[in-house]
């Protein structure tokens, strides 16, 4: 049986973060993004889809914090996926 893993502020974790905006991939290192993607809908502004890996939510506030400095407006952050833990 599976238990599920806590998310804490010092969990390394992964997150998909919307951004408006057509970003290309010279971003993915600023953000530490392991794939963005931009999608385009009908009469509807771009949006870029990073997936992001962090060690903590330290570094997750530092990208949103360079996405703010940076005049993008940031539409949503969810945590996909809490890394297990190295063992000791």
């Amino acid at each position: 049986m599976s238990a599920k893993k806590k998310l804490t502020l010092d969990s390394p974790a992964r997150y998909e973060i919307h951004i408006q905006g057509a970003l290309d991939d010279s971003w993915k290192e600023n953000l530490n993004a392991a794939s963005m993607e931009v999608q385009n809908q009908p009469s509807e502004p771009p949006v870029t889809i990073a997936i992001c890996e962090f060690i903590d939510q330290t570094a997750l506030t530092g990208v949103l914090s360079y996405i703010y400095n940076m005049g993008l407006p940031l539409l949503s952050v969810e945590c996909i996926g809490i890394e297990p833990e190295a063992p000791a």
